[in-house]
């Protein structure tokens, strides 16, 4: 897939994708701090090199869309995502954590206008002594909004991982629907995985709903993939590598898809 680089929308700071706009980008160069989509624009975002850290502002104004993804990789410590959506905008974030140490990801998505929605993805693989807490949050305002947070993770060795976040409906946001739900597989006893999915309501004609599940691999997959003459050791990779397919899903399309599956595979 061919992607136009971001690099020559950068102004002042400040990227604009501007109105009418149906295109799909490249990020490359991180010397910004706002993404603007403008009305009626859609934008179809890959971030790459993504192994800095991460403050980012982003406006979606009416009708617009953005789609953004990324690898986050080894030496990024902080990921901080605010981002407004304006009437009938959607977003939706997909990113693979690789990132390594004590790391802290923060999203605050707000659902300004009607009909607008966010989807975020989080999938984070952690090992060794690394210590993450990634929380993203929606806020609903308006009417008719849609909102989802999905996180997967897995554990190995002695490493934590926190999944927190709040979705908030105000009051007057009806017709709302709302969901943040937590899955995290612990392959080591040593582990540690924590979820924290939180519902704030404060209006009553609603749709809100909220998960959590921490287990072990199951043994059950790992026995029955060894009696297909598959070694312990790649069975649990094969666990592993199913367990994040909803995010791979999301980078399937992409030319370093290989090259992602491999980082995957090579970690575990």
């Amino acid at each position: 897939m061919t992607r136009n680089s971001l690099k020559t929308y950068i102004k002042n700071r400040e990227i604009v994708i501007p109105n009418g706009d149906n295109s799909e980008f490249l990020l490359d160069d991180f010397n910004f701090e706002k993404l603007v989509i403008e009305e009626n624009a859609h934008a179809d975002v890959l971030i790459s090199g993504f192994d800095k850290d991460l403050n980012i502002d982003i406006l979606l104004k009416e009708n617009a869309y953005l789609n953004i993804k990324g690898v986050i990789e080894s030496n990024t410590k902080n990921v901080k995502i605010n981002a407004d959506l304006h009437e009938n905008s959607s977003f939706s974030a997909s990113f693979l954590d690789f990132s390594n140490g004590k790391v802290i990801e923060k999203g605050d998505i707000k659902c300004l206008g009607n009909n607008s929605s966010a989807v975020v993805r989080i999938a984070s693989l952690t090992s060794v002594n690394d210590d993450k807490h990634i929380a993203f949050s929606i806020n609903h305002i308006a009417l008719n909004t849609n909102g989802l947070v999905d996180n997967y993770g897995v554990c190995k060795d002695t490493s934590k991982l926190e999944f927190a976040g709040v979705n908030h409906i105000a009051r007057g946001a009806k017709k709302t629907i709302t969901r943040q739900a937590s899955k995290i597989m612990l392959i080591d006893k040593s582990s540690d995985g924590i979820a924290k999915p939180t519902l704030k309501i404060d209006e009553s004609d609603v749709s809100a709903s909220h998960g959590a599940a921490i287990g072990q691999i199951n043994e059950d997959q790992l026995f029955y993939l060894q009696t297909r003459g598959i070694n312990e050791t790649d069975a649990r990779k094969l666990i592993v590598l199913g367990y994040f397919t909803p995010i791979l899903k999301m980078f399937e399309n992409e030319d370093n898809f290989e090259n992602i599956s491999n980082l995957l595979e090579n970690k575990l």
